[in-house]
């Protein structure tokens, strides 16, 4: 249908929708490939903060509760990855409830290793962590993989 406001771009140029959405898109893996990488790194820093000593020369209340944190956050490492790792590998036949409780297991890690790092319980590879799992869901939410498993659902 010819359109009232003329564009350069013809047809389904502009599309960003493969033609057949049974096709595997490339956001797919690369979405998968970051999660694999963010769910490592996150829990060898689990295993770093686990083992690492809280800092001297404060008094034993500070080095208690700095001790504290670092444990509370290798933990939520360790098992987040764990989890991130285990909905990584339904990735290619997810339905939609695996992409919400991945979503909503990403905001929650994203926040407690900002969190941490605002705290300085960590270090840097916290918000390079935050950012793998950004990227990861963002190319996890890209309207090809949509269509993708829309059409696996359907079918």
């Amino acid at each position: 249908m010819p359109s009232m406001f003329p564009s350069p771009l013809r047809g389904d140029a502009g599309s960003p929708t493969p033609a057949d959405p049974s096709a595997k898109p490339k956001a797919l893996l690369v979405a998968y490939y970051l999660a694999v990488a963010s769910a490592i790194v996150l829990i060898l820093s689990g295993l770093v903060l686990f083992t690492t000593q809280a800092p001297g020369g404060a008094d034993a209340e500070m080095v208690q509760a700095v001790s504290r944190n670092q444990r509370f956050m290798a933990i939520v490492n360790i098992v987040g990855g764990l989890m991130i790792a285990a909905l990584a590998s339904q990735f290619h036949q997810a339905g939609r409830v695996t992409r919400r409780v991945y979503l909503g297991l990403v905001v929650v890690l994203i926040a407690l290793n900002l969190i941490a790092v605002m705290l300085r319980v960590g270090g840097l590879v916290l918000m390079i962590i935050a950012l793998m799992l950004a990227l990861s869901a963002m190319a996890y939410f890209q309207q090809t993989v949509s269509a993708y498993i829309d059409h696996r659902v359907r079918s």
